[in-house]
């Protein structure tokens, strides 16, 4: 997986391992996510229904969904960021037993 980030400053190559036999592996997510995309004429990995069309999934339309969701849920979405799930992953990950090193990888992070 990679992504470019932020800033554009470099493209961040991510290795995702599968978590055999688990409903949230990343890689059985992805292959099943690829699989129910239509739109085929699209170079983006993420794309969502707009009028008759698919556009990409940007950051800003993931997150006002993000906040439907857990109003819809009964939570406080002001409580919530999509920076909560990234540092939910990593305990996730290391909760799964992925290395630390792989996970600082996964999260770009530069501490210990």
């Amino acid at each position: 997986w990679s992504k470019t980030l932020q800033c554009a400053e470099r493209v961040l190559y991510v290795p995702v391992l599968e978590i055999p036999d688990s409903p949230l592996c990343p890689v059985s997510a992805f292959r099943n996510m690829f699989s129910l995309n239509v739109n085929k004429d699209t170079q983006a990995a993420f794309v969502v229904r707009h009028n008759s069309t698919f556009v990409p999934l940007t950051q800003n339309v993931f997150d006002r969904a993000f906040k439907r969701v857990l109003a819809r849920a009964g939570l406080d979405p002001d409580c919530y960021s999509l920076h909560s799930g990234r540092r939910g992953g990593a305990s996730f990950a290391f909760r799964a037993g992925v290395p630390i090193d792989l996970i600082r990888l996964q999260g770009d992070w530069k501490s210990d």
